[in-house]
């Protein structure tokens, strides 16, 4: 930090973008130190990367000043990272490994934040978080946001439910399946996925069997039914591999082979 002021503004953002990736990969690396001093760095693009590396800490002294950086940066992407990691913390709260007080900290600011802030994709990314809370308003958020005729906005609401450990979503998650918009569908595929919907399981598996074009949603797909598990899909996996002609394909329904094993011991 000496000589950070002398360093050119894009070699500072290059270089921790090398860390970010890092980070990714390298379990013995620790940046987190170095990133929650960024947090103040002049240069939003700085204070972007910092908070997308501090996304899954669990350091509660990081939430006062993330919300006070949701509340007062000037930059659009800024406040939308501040509100998306804020939603680490309320998870941590649902699961009591937080305290109430600060729960409800974070809670008042998201909703705050959904309520006033003048971009929408702040708002958005601040009703993604909430999606963790067990709040009853936020559930009614959700569910007005997913009636909105905008894909943004019902992509949002999908992957909130997503994060609600809520089963009473998975009947308006199945009706997204037809979506005309192609990310509205995709991400109404990773939430059934990521709520475990045995509902689910045949419709996503009629969709792989006739063939999806696309390459994220038949991905999407595939990492939705080894969530869910059942009869007939390890199958369906070795299937889809014995088709698939690129390796990164085939790589990746591996994997899915793999977290499918951990689903169904």
């Amino acid at each position: 930090m000496a000589i950070w002021d002398q360093v050119q503004p894009d070699r500072k953002v290059a270089l921790l973008e090398d860390l970010e990736q890092l980070d990714e990969v390298d379990t013995l690396v620790d940046v987190f130190d170095l990133f929650k001093i960024l947090l103040a760095d002049p240069d939003p693009r700085i204070r972007a990367i910092s908070l997308r590396v501090l996304g899954e800490s669990e350091d509660p002294s990081l939430i006062q000043p993330i919300i006070n950086i949701l509340e007062t940066d000037r930059d659009e992407v800024v406040r939308s990272n501040a509100a998306s990691v804020l939603g680490q913390f309320i998870y941590l709260g649902e699961l009591d490994e937080l305290s109430i007080s600060k729960l409800h900290l974070v809670e008042a600011a998201l909703l705050n934040s959904f309520r006033t802030d003048k971009q929408s994709l702040v708002r958005r990314r601040s009703l993604e978080s909430l999606g963790f809370s067990s709040l009853p308003e936020v559930q009614d958020l959700i569910s007005k946001a997913c009636q909105l005729d905008i894909a943004d906005w019902q992509s949002t609401a999908l992957f909130a439910m997503s994060r609600s450990a809520n089963d009473d979503w998975i009947p308006t998650i199945l009706e997204k399946f037809d979506s005309p918009y192609p990310e509205v569908q995709k991400e109404a595929i990773r939430a059934a996925g990521e709520l475990e919907s045995t509902e689910a399981r045949s419709a996503i598996t009629e969709l792989l069997e006739e063939g999806i074009e696309d390459y994220e949603l038949r991905m999407t797909a595939i990492w939705a039914l080894s969530k869910i598990g059942g009869e007939g899909i390890q199958t369906l996996f070795d299937k889809l591999i014995d088709d698939a002609v690129d390796e990164d394909e085939i790589e990746f329904i591996e994997e899915a082979l793999e977290n499918l094993s951990l689903t169904q011991t």
